[in-house]
């Protein structure tokens, strides 16, 4: 997956701090791996679930879209990969 991800200056301030610490690191995980929430679950010694109400959370904030057909995520906004 990608090298290098960037965040917005004002996502880490004013969403992060907000946000549950397990969230921030499924949020950033998923970035760094992809949507598979086994292997985010794995990576980060938390459950399917969490990694699920996780992504439930960052959807309610706007920033991750459900594809549900190919149950797949779209993150949104304030990253970058190269």
């Amino acid at each position: 997956m990608a090298e290098e991800i960037r965040l917005s200056k004002s996502f880490i301030e004013t969403e992060l701090p907000q946000a549950p610490p397990l969230y921030v690191s499924v949020y950033l995980m998923t970035l760094a791996i992809g949507q598979d929430a086994k292997k985010v679950a794995e990576r980060l010694k938390a459950t399917e679930t969490d990694v699920l109400y996780a992504w439930g959370y960052w959807k309610g904030k706007g920033y991750l879209h459900w594809l549900p057909r190919c149950a797949r995520i779209i993150l949104r906004g304030n990253w970058h990969f190269t």
